[in-house]
This record gives structure tokens, C-alpha cells and sequence, in this order.
């Protein structure tokens, strides 16, 4: 499997752990651990994916740019897809990107709402 697929498939698991930590061990009291080590996760995700990516098109990173996709991938990322690929991949690749973002908060939410439906369901416990 390549780091580019892997990256993705860690990016939707941990949507879905994040869902699940909204419903474990009590419904919307995220740990505190728990976020900052999905926030870890997610970042080292997002850059494992970026790196395969920029190998793979033989983009020069900056260290700059870098640090901007661990740090403030919302932004980073939409500029590093228009700058490796031009304007009109660039906007298409972006879209794609957008469509994913959607899809792992959608995994999130289904985490979200399995956990609960075990936990109210399987276990019998209330809201």
C-alpha cells in the first residue's frame, strides 16, 4: 500500500475514533488526551500525505511550506495544490480535497452515532 492511500485510510479512521471519543466513556466530554492526540495524529497524517504526494509530483518543499501544512493545513494545503499542479488541476485537486474533508467529518459522525446506539442500545445506558 503507498503512503499517499495509507495516509488517507488513517485520516478516516481517526475520524471515526474522534466520533466515537464524542460518546466514550460520557456523551460530548471529549478527554482532553484524547484531542490533542487525535490533533497529533491528524497532523502527522496530513503531512505523511503531502510528503508522498510532493515526492511523487518531484515538488520542491520549503521548509516554510512544511511547516504551514502541519501547523495550518486549511490553508497550506489548497496552496500547495494550486502551486504543484497549476491553476486548473490545482482547483479540481482542491475540490477533491473539500469532498474528503467532508467524507471524514461524515466518518466522525458515524462513529458519533454508532457509539452512542452501543452505549444506549447494548449497554442500556441513557443520554
Amino acid at each position: 500500500m503507498n503512503q499517499k492511500l495509507f495516509a488517507l485510510i488513517a485520516l478516516f479512521f481517526l475520524g471515526l475514533i474522534g466520533g466515537v471519543g464524542t460518546q466514550y466513556p460520557t456523551p460530548f466530554h471529549v478527554s482532553e488526551t484524547m484531542s490533542w492526540a487525535l490533533v497529533l495524529l491528524y497532523g502527522l497524517a496530513v503531512f505523511i500525505w503531502y510528503r508522498a504526494d510532493a515526492n511523487e509530483l518531484s515538488f520542491k518543499r520549503s521548509l516554510w511550506l512544511n511547516i504551514a501544512v502541519v501547523g495550518f493545513a486549511t490553508g497550506a494545503i489548497p496552496y500547495y495544490l494550486i502551486r504543484s499542479r497549476g491553476w486548473k488541476r490545482g482547483l479540481v485537486a482542491v475540490c477533491a480535497a473539500v469532498a474528503l474533508f467532508l467524507a471524514f467529518c461524515l466518518a466522525g459522525s458515524l462513529g458519533a452515532m454508532g457509539a452512542a446506539a452501543f452505549r444506549i442500545y447494548v449497554l442500556q445506558q441513557p443520554q
